[in-house]
């Protein structure tokens, strides 16, 4: 029996990308390079991995997703894992922990975002294969890092030792939050500094012992669902670094050379787009500079503007400077009255 398991999180709701991503179309689920979603891509991605079958790849996404996913691509993995309600990475791979240990006991999981952006398939999966392997011969949660390509602040960055274990692990020296503009710099011309992914791989019962040792009262939580004693929406709701990962003290890391790209917002959506779309562009720039657009079947002109993007929907236009492109998501309050009012 083959025991490791892939488990693409597919729960997000894409704020960031308004208007491209809707409640009936999240983020993942989009065209993107190429006509082929973020979602359709992690998987053809993952699929490529010999240590991997198509049964034991999964997906684990929200109750309010599930029907969007499960429609075009249940045919290509093995099964679904729907959460009554998102309550970001810690539930969900706890969840997704639980359900597996019933499953299969000796299972190695990896557990990976469904909104990466990665060229380079063969590079991936070769680092994909290290941690898997690691996984199966070591009790310890694997980690995927990346050396910083420039001063990045929306990323968090993982601190890691100078020796290496035989297969080439390291040991996590210390966890990062996302910095401002001088400390990225410090970080990029830093041997030890590396981006977090969060790709995380181990033994299932790692990953429970874990989560028993260091968010006992999610553990507990979970149990009580699984048992039908409480309400889904009633667990905490944190990421899986807060609650485990970075409390861990049985971790390694792998350090990767690939392409990578986190496709967190408007400008990385349409920056990656542009530079690997192999369709024709239909923008014209006129003592214009760093300017972006999304629209449908028009040509965009920037004549003396510089640092924009431009998204068109049927129903929708956003004009923004990049500046302040983490901003979209607060003006969707307002978004969904007028919206509303429209009905």
């Amino acid at each position: 029996m083959n025991h490791v398991y892939i488990g693409i999180l597919a729960g997000g709701s894409g704020e960031r990308l308004w208007p491209l991503s809707r409640i009936n179309k999240p983020k993942q689920l989009i065209p993107f390079v190429n006509q082929k979603s973020l979602l359709e891509q992690t998987i053809d991605r993952v699929l490529d991995n010999e240590l991997v079958s198509k049964e034991n790849v999964f997906i684990v996404t929200s109750a309010l997703q599930a029907s969007l996913i499960e429609s075009p691509l249940k045919e290509r993995i093995g099964f679904i894992l729907v959460e009554p309600a998102a309550r970001n990475t810690a539930p969900a791979i706890l969840f997704a922990c639980q359900i597996l240990r019933e499953k299969d006991p000796l299972a190695v999981v990896v557990f990976l975002p469904a909104d990466h952006y990665i060229p380079d398939s063969q590079a991936f999966n070769a680092a994909l294969t290290k941690m898997i392997n690691h996984s199966g011969q070591h009790k310890e949660l694997v980690l995927l890092g990346l050396k910083p390509r420039y001063a990045a602040t929306g990323f968090g960055y993982l601190q890691v030792s100078n020796q290496l274990k035989p297969d080439g692990a390291a040991r996590v020296v210390k966890f990062h939050e996302k910095p401002n503009t001088k400390t990225a710099e410090f970080y990029l011309h830093q041997d030890d500094f590396l981006w977090n992914l969060g790709i995380f791989a181990g033994q299932v019962k790692v990953f429970l012992d874990e989560f028993i040792t260091y968010s006992l009262d999610l553990f507990v939580g979970m149990e009580r669902y699984l048992a039908k004693n409480l309400a889904y929406e009633e667990l905490p709701k944190i990421s899986v670094d807060y609650a485990v990962i970075e409390k861990s003290r049985r971790l390694a890391v792998f350090s990767a050379s690939f392409e990578w790209y986190d496709i967190g917002n408007l400008q990385s959506f349409l920056s990656v787009q542009a530079q690997y779309s192999k369709t024709p562009s239909n923008v014209i720039s006129l003592y214009a500079h760093d300017n972006l657009a999304s629209v449908n079947k028009k040509i965009v002109a920037f004549i003396g503007v510089s640092n924009i993007c431009v998204v068109e929907t049927d129903d929708a236009l956003l004009i923004v400077n990049k500046d302040n492109i983490e901003e979209v998501r607060d003006i969707l309050p307002a978004v969904k009255k007028i919206e509303a009012s429209l009905v």
